[in-house]
């Protein structure tokens, strides 16, 4: 485990003695995905959790028109899998590796087990959880009140927390992978592609944005200070 050394700085596994780190990674089933696989898809049963060793993951699901929405977008370190979801045991969500990726496989018994034989990894775990429900409230409650500007800059910040392998709160700039498009940013900020494309070449004007073409470059602390500027 040694090469996924990236992963001290996951939120999962944040204070936690090197001791309990590899009792965790040593209960865990590695799995590989090539680019472009599902991981898990609709309806498959949810029967396990994943920590995500290495690459990107597109978290989706499909709307009522039957479009596919991006919720979600998430890097080394996150937990995903909608393992604790009431009602019937199924997904209702899909997982596509954006690239070569890494995981870890949790089932239910191993988590019984981590939890009772680590008890700081059971508080990381549910920290975890209400962060993810207070990110889904956050953006709900964008769309519903927020500028399209605003729910942009939001989106790239929650994702340099997401993906990024240093906090953001220690970075001045954050590049956005190369495989993750407008029309994801557009999908997860409740936007249309021609609306984020438009945003980012005024941000880019502003210097709040950098980069040319595909590459993207997030000035983070310009971003927040524009945050506490705009509705």
């Amino acid at each position: 485990m040694e090469r996924f050394w990236h992963l001290r700085a996951s939120p999962i596994l944040e204070g936690l003695s090197e001791r309990e780190r590899s009792r965790i990674h040593a209960q865990v089933r590695l799995a590989r995905y090539p680019r472009g696989t599902f991981i898990y898809t609709p309806d498959d049963p949810a029967d396990r959790l994943y920590l995500l060793y290495q690459g990107l993951v597109r978290i989706t699901a499909v709307t009522l028109e039957g479009k596919e929405q991006v919720l979600e977008i998430v890097g080394a370190g996150t937990l995903f899998g909608q393992f604790f979801q009431p009602g019937p045991r199924r997904r209702r969500t899909a997982a596509q590796a954006m690239e070569d990726v890494v995981v870890g496989v949790l089932t239910e018994a191993d988590l019984l087990a981590l939890i009772s034989s680590i008890p700081a990894f059971g508080v990381r775990l549910m920290q975890e959880i209400c962060r993810a429900y207070c990110m889904a409230i956050d953006r709900l409650e964008g769309m519903i009140h927020a500028s399209a500007q605003r729910r942009l800059l939001v989106t790239l910040l929650n994702l340099a927390s997401s993906i990024s392998e240093v906090s953001p709160e220690m970075e001045e700039c954050f590049v956005l992978p190369a495989c993750i498009t407008q029309e994801d940013l557009a999908n997860m900020a409740g936007l249309n592609r021609a609306t984020v494309s438009w945003w980012i070449n005024q941000l880019r004007r502003q210097g709040v944005l950098g980069g040319r073409g595909r590459r993207l470059i997030v000035y983070l602390p310009r971003v927040r200070k524009l945050l506490e500027e705009i509705p």
